[in-house]
């Protein structure tokens, strides 16, 4: 654990996949992510008191990594272990413990997005080294906002406490 308190991101798929204990639920999917999620079904847990969203995270990116090439049959790639880390790495930056968990899903260059719904407001977290993509997405109502990851954790901020857990 590092001087935050915070838990560091694991640093091989082995780690990532022992990071938390695992419990099996099925989890709905906000309408947007059906674009990047795989065409078969997938596993996800439910969040414990203490580690709210980080359960349902690690163990989806688990399941993502142990997609092979060509998962969608349309040629896609495996998806990229560095593109997890990264994710787990923003995560923890700016998720609270209240904060909902994302769907959490493979892009076909082998990226991974993230995506939160909840009324109108919409979020939505690209990370593809493949194609040199890593950003925030924000639309609420009629405005939409955009940043680089690197400098995405304040515009996350300012929707955060709409993406709690009801």
């Amino acid at each position: 654990m590092s001087s935050s308190g915070l838990r560091s991101a694991p640093t091989t798929q082995e780690d990532l996949t022992g990071w938390v204990e695992l419990d099996d639920y099925d989890a709905s999917v906000p309408a947007g992510m059906s674009t990047i999620l795989p065409s078969q079904p997938s596993r996800t847990t439910a969040p414990s008191a203490a580690s709210g969203w980080r359960d349902v995270v690690v163990d989806r990116l688990a399941d993502l990594l142990d997609l092979e090439k060509n998962w969608d049959g349309r040629g896609s790639e495996a998806v990229s272990f560095q593109d997890a880390i990264d994710v787990l790495e923003f995560l923890t930056l700016v998720m609270h413990q209240d904060t909902a968990a994302p769907a959490v899903g493979p892009l076909s260059s082998g990226g991974i997005g993230l995506a939160w719904a909840k009324d109108s407001l919409e979020v939505e977290a690209v990370f593809d080294h493949a194609r040199d993509e890593r950003a925030l997405y924000i639309t609420d109502g009629d405005e939409e906002h955009e940043a680089p990851i690197k400098n995405a954790a304040l515009l996350f901020a300012s929707v955060a406490a709409q993406l709690t857990i009801d």
